[in-house]
C-alpha cells in the first residue's frame, strides 16, 4: 500500500532524505537507507554492530576499530559494524563485517539486541551480536574505508570509553559486554 504522505527529496546510494505530511500543514524530515515500501517499516534490519573478542592466556580481549570518518574529519573508536546486503541474513552480514574490517574469523556469535540509530531523525535499525574470533587473516576493506585494529584488554575498556572519539553506540555496546562479562565471573 502506497502512503500518500511520504514523499522521496533525494536520489542517493546510501542515503536519502524523505518528507511526511503530519497535522494540516506539517511536515516532518528524515533520512533513510532504504528505498520503496521498506521506508519507515517497523522490522526491516539496515546494519549490524558486533564486538569481536578472543581469550588468551585466561584474558579476554576485545578487537576495537580506529576508522576516520568524513563527516567529522576525525578518527573515531568503533566496533565492526556495516550494512545488510540485499538477501542476506544479519547474522551473515556481522560474520561477513568481522572478516572484512578485522581479518578475524568468526567461531560463535551470539545475538544481544536490535534498536534504532537515532529515530528522530532516521528509520535505521541495527543488530548488535558478540563474536568470539580467531585472528589469523587479513583485512579486505572497501576503497573508501581507512580502518586499523587495536586489541585492548577487557579491563581498559572503561578507560577506554571514556574518550569523546568514540563511537556512541559502541561505547555502549562495550560496556555491556565489559559489564557481563564481569557478572559472569562472579
Amino acid at each position: 500500500m502506497e502512503d500518500k504522505n511520504l514523499k522521496q527529496l533525494t536520489d542517493y546510494k546510501w542515503i536519502n532524505l524523505y518528507s511526511r505530511k503530519i497535522k494540516d500543514d506539517g511536515e516532518y524530515y528524515f533520512c533513510s537507507r532504504r528505498k520503496g515500501e521498506n521506508v519507515a517499516k517497523h522490522g526491516v534490519v539496515d546494519a549490524v554492530r558486533v564486538i569481536p573478542y578472543f581469550v588468551k592466556e585466561g584474558k579476554t580481549y576485545i578487537v576495537v576499530n580506529t576508522q576516520f570518518r568524513y563527516a567529522m574529519q576525525n578518527e573515531l573508536y568503533e566496533l565492526c559494524a556495516g550494512l545488510v546486503e540485499s538477501g542476506e541474513a544479519p547474522e551473515q552480514a556481522a560474520k561477513r563485517e568481522v572478516l572484512e574490517e578485522t581479518g578475524a574469523r568468526v567461531l560463535e556469535m551470539k545475538e544481544l539486541f536490535g534498536g534504532y540509530n537515532s529515530a528522530g531523525m532516521s528509520d535505521e535499525f541495527t543488530r548488535c551480536f558478540i563474536a568470539r574470533v580467531v585472528l589469523d587473516g587479513t583485512q579486505n576493506l572497501d576503497e573508501d574505508e581507512q580502518i586499523s585494529i587495536k586489541i585492548i584488554a577487557l579491563n581498559d575498556i572503561p578507560k577506554l570509553v571514556e574518550s569523546d572519539a568514540f563511537c556512541l553506540h559502541s561505547k555502549t555496546l562495550l560496556m555491556m559486554f565489559y559489564y557481563m562479562q564481569k557478572a559472569d565471573r562472579k
